[in-house]
């Protein structure tokens, strides 16, 4: 049996075909049907300090999604109260997360409005968290939403997804420049039948990056976007696959030293996908695949600290279940870490990482015990990764 939350990326839902690798976060579901399943999951990790940190995701415990943040203190996490538009007997999902300071916070996704998927943007402004207004250029009856998020400062962050217009899904970018959200230009690929973006990254005000997906006819084929303070711009990308790429996460700490993760297919089985930017090309590096090449292996999520140190996690199937997976980049290759497994572990996925100043890191994600889906945060202690208690609804 192997069961995982994440759908097809949303490119390809809208295409009508089943065949593509996830985007970034446990995404939509499609439908605003209820869950007949408990479950919480998280998606994403912030971390501004060794005391402040944020995760988000969603919790379905009524048989509705209801989004879900945490807040680590230094010592615990604990949920705090969040936005949820749809109300409680319809769906809100929160896919990312971005902390600048500790009044200042951002966390995206989307919630169905009663004939279909909208975006959604909160805020934290030191006390709580609140809803912003954000642009939907699809319209109330399109399937609009947003994977990922980035920000540099109050006054300067940036959001990422997709949206639905004439029937063909586009990638979706929306700028804050301190007082709204507005949609900025995002291009395409020449040919380009669907687009979408999952995550985004900012190096400053003017040096940003945004990677995803796009179709070109039955191929998908990775996406990548640079912000340079005046425009989005086409950047070319490597594709290992004829007929699957794309990128679920981008991280960096410079203008040359960018990762960008993901997988790739050409048959039935994802193996995963990570990129470099060198500050002058993208390069393909040579990745792990524990589950060897016959098997799925994929990477959502990632975070960087210096050229010599990088983590990707996901996950990858063992011919049983889905295991959790992390990556480190040392310089001289991706090399697989040991991960602890809570109590009662059958299956599990890592969504999101993040590394703090102090080098210590954060993946994020969840594990199914047989009968429910629960959240699951792991620590990198300085040697080992080690599960980290953290709250179900």
């Amino acid at each position: 049996m192997r069961i995982h939350p994440r759908p097809v990326a949303s490119a390809a839902f809208a295409a009508g075909l089943a065949v593509a690798v996830a985007a970034a976060g446990p995404a939509w579901t499609g439908s605003a049907a209820p869950r007949s399943m408990t479950s919480d999951q998280l998606s994403a990790v912030a971390v501004v300090s060794g005391s402040n940190a944020w995760a988000v995701g969603y919790s379905t415990s009524t048989g509705w999604d209801r989004t879900l943040i945490e807040h680590w203190n230094g010592s615990v996490w604990k949920i705090v109260a969040s936005p949820n538009p749809a109300g409680s007997s319809a769906n809100n999902q929160l896919d990312s997360v971005a902390a600048t300071s500790r009044s200042n916070a951002w966390a995206v996704g989307q919630f169905w409005n009663g004939s279909s998927w909208q975006p959604m943007i909160a805020r934290w402004n030191g006390n709580s968290w609140k809803r912003a207004r954000c642009p939907d250029p699809g319209g109330k009856s399109a399937r609009d939403g947003l994977a990922g998020v980035a920000g540099t400062s109050a006054s300067s962050a940036w959001a990422v997804g997709e949206y639905s217009r004439r029937s063909a899904l586009h990638a979706l970018i929306l700028r804050w420049s301190g007082g709204s959200w507005r949609q900025v230009s995002s291009p395409e690929p020449r040919g380009t039948t669907a687009s979408s973006l999952s995550a985004v990254m900012a190096i400053s005000s003017s040096n940003a990056w945004a990677v995803g997906a796009y179709f070109k006819g039955l191929s998908e084929r990775t996406l990548i976007e640079h912000w340079n303070g005046h425009g989005w711009h086409l950047v070319p990308s490597p594709n290992v696959a004829v007929l699957r790429n794309a990128l679920n996460s981008v991280s960096g700490t410079s203008a040359r030293n960018i990762w960008a993760t993901g997988a790739s297919d050409n048959a039935s089985d994802f193996q995963t996908l990570t990129e470099h930017w060198n500050g002058r090309k993208w390069r393909l590096v040579p990745s792990s695949d524990p589950g060897g090449p016959n098997e799925n292996n994929e990477l959502f999520g990632g975070a960087v600290t210096s050229p010599a140190s990088a983590l990707a996690v996901g996950d990858y199937f063992n011919g049983n279940y889905d295991q959790l997976l992390i990556e480190r980049w040392n310089s001289a290759g991706w090399t697989q870490q040991s991960v602890q497994n809570p109590p009662g572990f059958t299956l599990g996925t890592l969504y999101g990482a993040a590394i703090a100043p102090s080098g210590r890191a954060w993946a994020v994600g969840f594990y199914f015990t047989g009968s429910s889906m629960l959240t699951l945060i792991e620590r990198w202690n300085g040697s080992l990764w080690l599960v980290v208690p953290s709250p179900n609804r």
